[in-house]
């Protein structure tokens, strides 16, 4: 079996960031120069917004294919970076973090924080039974300024691969998280980050985000880009074969449109299919 799973990689990557949030919120020190930096509560603070189509009960006559086009565009895409698996994984880890409690040790200017997982995952544990390597994770912030340089590292099982020390992910975050970027590493010998996303927010309205895969999962060369401003929202595939998809859609006007690679663009009005201007 194939490691990079997109059902695995990314979401054991948000799991083991999440599972110390807590540890390190029973962390007493007061407000100093010596204080840890928060940890992130989540790997992908901007995500694709489907709220709005799952509250729209448009039937799937022909005069609404083109909603419904873009519809299923956007659902998706959110499924490429939420899947079901992911959210399993994570609420097995958030269920564990109040077991937890690490705190952070000063090391060179950078705030390390490292967990032993054995006896955490019993499925695996009858693996790691048998592995030179038990399961844990260092989380290692660097202070820079307005930003924090991140880096972690897993010992033990990924997938078929065991691993000892592996840098599993890097990242450059903004000191509030309001942008930043992560990078993602496949410990099947490819140096180069398999999938870097990176996201800005303005504010609650005024987001975007980039997902950049170079193998991932079962997706390679591939860009999604997602963007929101106020009511309107765009989300574009790009793969390096230039089989695009894009869609546009605002949530006042029930209006948008889609496109690809091998068809016009095809708009709606009200929910209606319409001419494009």
């Amino acid at each position: 079996m194939k490691f990079t799973s997109i059902n695995y990689l990314f979401p054991i990557a948000a799991a083991l960031l999440l599972i110390i949030l807590t540890a390190c919120s029973n962390d007493s020190t007061s407000p100093e120069l010596t204080e840890p930096p928060a940890l992130p509560t989540d790997l992908t603070p901007v995500v694709i917004e489907t709220q709005y189509f799952a509250v729209q009960d448009i039937s799937d006559e022909d005069q609404y294919s083109n909603f419904k086009k873009v519809q299923q565009t956007a659902l998706f895409g959110s499924t490429i970076l939420q899947s079901e698996g992911a959210i399993s994984l994570l609420n097995s880890f958030l269920a564990l973090a109040p077991l937890l409690n690490v705190k952070p040790e000063l090391i060179d200017n950078s705030w390390v924080w490292t967990f032993n997982l054995s006896g955490f995952l019993k499925e695996a544990d009858v693996i790691y039974q048998t592995s030179a390597n038990p399961p844990s994770v260092t989380i290692t912030a660097t202070p820079s300024g307005n930003n924090i340089e991140w880096e972690v590292k897993f010992t033990g099982l990924l997938g078929e691969v065991n691993v000892q020390d592996f840098v599993f992910i890097t990242g450059t975050t903004a000191n509030d998280f309001s942008s930043g970027e992560w990078r993602f590493f496949d410990p099947e010998g490819i140096t180069a980050a398999t999938a870097v996303y990176n996201w800005q927010i303005e504010n609650e309205t005024t987001k975007n985000a980039q997902f950049v895969i170079t193998s991932f999962g079962d997706f390679s060369d591939i860009s999604i880009d997602y963007k929101r401003s106020g009511p309107e929202f765009s989300l574009n595939f790009e793969p390096s074969t230039g089989n695009y998809a894009r869609i546009f859609w605002n949530i006042e006007t029930h209006s948008g449109w889609y496109e690809d690679y091998q068809t016009s663009r095809m708009c709606y009005t009200n929910f209606v299919n319409s001419e494009c201007s």
